[in-house]
């Protein structure tokens, strides 16, 4: 009788303590629970519209007219004559929310993310269809992926083998992709085609940015950046606020919110990021002001 009226004590001290938490500012209810906030694998509407509160593109668009306006970079971006280069100049006061400046890196790795087997899914097409060399890319990286699995498993000298060119030379082969790190906050996009909406593209949730700080939940086989399989493969743990392997710190993102708590299929509670780029805007003003 003792132990569980410990219990329940102990239980509702846990409670009260945790049922403290301040109402929200504002509170929406998604059609249903999210499926995920990876950007790379998302394809569901209610994962969209949290992951556009806590993320931020190189363009967002406009809540009323949907059309394409400033986001992480300066707007409009350089577009060359022939309508095939775009040059992005990041903000200088981008800040990821933990402080970080947002590069033209963090975009790169966000982007390829969105073309490797192992994170790639639905929306792969949007960087095939439309960005230099990132079909060549995903098709070299698919053909062996496929070799490798059709490889007999009592041949393991010889997947070592494939493994070992494959991955050496992944860098080598993704800097024939249009996308480029001119310098710290200057990112050059080449198409294949004039795509009049690409401007709308780079709003999108796949076009996201991606801080550094997930390659310390990238899976490695042998010191390799892939697994066994040729995969590029994440702790799918690593969209959690509070997920501390290997050092991790938790999930950092560059939008107007930050990721607060989440609890799987019941709810998200997202806060204020003070160090988003345009925190002393007159909106931000306002919700900082309330808190």
């Amino acid at each position: 009788f003792l132990v569980c009226a410990g219990l329940i004590v102990a239980s509702v001290s846990l409670f009260a303590l945790t049922a403290k938490e301040p109402r929200a500012d504002f509170t929406y209810v998604n059609p249903s629970g999210i499926h995920t906030l990876d950007p790379a694998r998302m394809s569901w509407t209610q994962d969209f519209r949290v992951a556009l509160n806590i993320w931020e593109g190189l363009t967002t668009w406009d809540p009323k007219t949907l059309s394409p306006i400033v986001g992480a970079a300066v707007f409009p971006p350089d577009i060359s004559p022939d309508q095939l280069v775009y040059t992005f100049t990041i903000h200088e006061n981008a800040r990821w929310s933990n402080g970080d400046p947002v590069t033209a890196r963090d975009f790169i790795r966000g982007w390829r993310r969105g073309m490797e087997p192992g994170t790639a899914t639905d929306y792969t097409f949007l960087f095939t269809d439309h960005i230099a060399g990132a079909a060549e890319y995903v098709h070299w990286r698919n053909e062996t992926v496929a070799i490798l699995t059709a490889t007999p498993v009592d041949q393991p000298a010889l997947r070592e083998s494939v493994l070992t060119s494959h991955g050496g030379d992944l860098d080598d082969r993704f800097d024939e992709v249009g996308v480029k790190a001119l310098d710290v906050r200057t990112l050059e996009v080449r198409l294949k085609r004039p795509c009049p909406y690409f401007l709308d593209l780079t709003a999108f949730p796949t076009f996201l940015p991606c801080h550094e700080s997930i390659e310390l939940l990238r899976e490695r086989h042998h010191g390799l950046p892939i697994t066994a399989q040729g995969l590029v493969v994440y702790d799918p743990q690593w969209t959690k606020p509070d997920y501390h392997r290997n050092n991790y710190r938790g999930l950092v993102t560059n939008g107007a919110f930050m990721l607060a708590d989440w609890t799987f299929k019941r709810r998200a509670r997202l806060h204020v990021n003070p160090d988003f780029r345009a925190a002393d805007s007159e909106t931000q003003r306002r919700i900082l002001s309330a808190k």
